[in-house]
């Protein structure tokens, strides 16, 4: 995940991307009070699109990659939920290994982020690179990493799937995701979202509630960061950022409709502001 604020949003939804995702579709700036903000370089890497194997570059790759492109850069969640299994199990990490803070989501919440975003976020463009792929009968493993840019801001995610074919057609059951620190192409270390969880943590204790809706949410922990964002709306219903942050985490626990009507507060403030 970038962490340049305008991008930590890229980050979560591409969800990848949208989790991008991502996942991806800019994260609301940190308030201007309180803790820092830290800022990286995103170096310059070249992404390429490369299938592991014959076998899965007949199928299953190209089809990973089409159905995240669709919602990615056309805003078309359909074909990426079609071809979740109803039952699919969904998790937003921190980390490629499981933690206390991932995030399980179902199908509909997904579809619920990805049809938001694709109403109310900017389109990125989108790079695939295979790192693992393997085929076994009907069933598929596959790590991916995904790039996303838009407004010149970069993002990095990984994503491990697991598919298995259901009468002639293949369909995801398990779908993990999580951010990729641009400094060192790898995944980000534990201790930065610790020391998101001790900034948020004090935060509470000070009353700094802003700041400490914004670090739980850069810390993926999204519940609790959507509890705070609409105790925030509730007692300052003119702070522009604070309706920014609602909407965002409203969206990501999947309630739809107080996105929608956060996303709409945010744009009637925005014309409200325009000379």
């Amino acid at each position: 995940m970038s962490l340049r604020r305008e991008s930590c949003w890229q980050a979560i939804l591409a969800f990848p991307a949208v989790m991008s995702l991502g996942f991806i579709s800019a994260c609301a700036a940190q308030p201007l009070t309180g803790g820092p903000v830290v800022h990286v370089q995103v170096p310059a890497v070249a992404a390429q699109e490369t299938p592991s194997s014959e076998d899965t570059s007949r199928e299953v790759i190209p089809l990973l990659i089409s159905v995240q492109r669709a919602y990615i850069e056309r805003s078309d969640p359909k074909p990426f939920a079609d071809l979740l299994s109803p039952e699919a199990k969904i998790i937003a990490a921190r980390l490629r290994s499981p933690g206390p803070y991932d995030s399980r989501f179902t199908k509909q919440r997904l579809v619920h982020i990805y049809e938001w975003a694709s109403r109310n976020e900017e389109r990125l463009s989108a790079e695939f690179i295979t790192i693992k792929a393997q085929v076994t009968g009907d069933a598929a493993e596959v790590e991916m990493r995904l790039e996303t840019e838009g407004s010149g801001v970069k993002s990095w995610f990984g994503q491990t799937f697991r598919l298995v074919k259901f009468d002639g057609s293949w369909q995801i059951v398990r779908f993990r995701y999580y951010p990729i620190n641009p400094d060192t192409q790898q995944e980000f270390a534990a201790s930065f979202f610790e020391e998101m969880d001790r900034l948020a943590e004090e935060e509470l204790q000070t009353g700094d509630y802003r700041n400490a809706t914004y670090h739980l949410f850069v810390g993926y922990r999204f519940d609790d960061s959507a509890i705070l964002a609409r105790q925030l709306t509730d007692a300052a219903p003119a702070d522009l950022w604070a309706w920014e942050m609602r909407a965002k985490a409203s969206a990501m626990i999947g309630d739809k409709e107080d996105a929608e009507k956060a996303s709409q507060t945010v744009r009637k403030m925005k014309a409200g502001n325009t000379p």
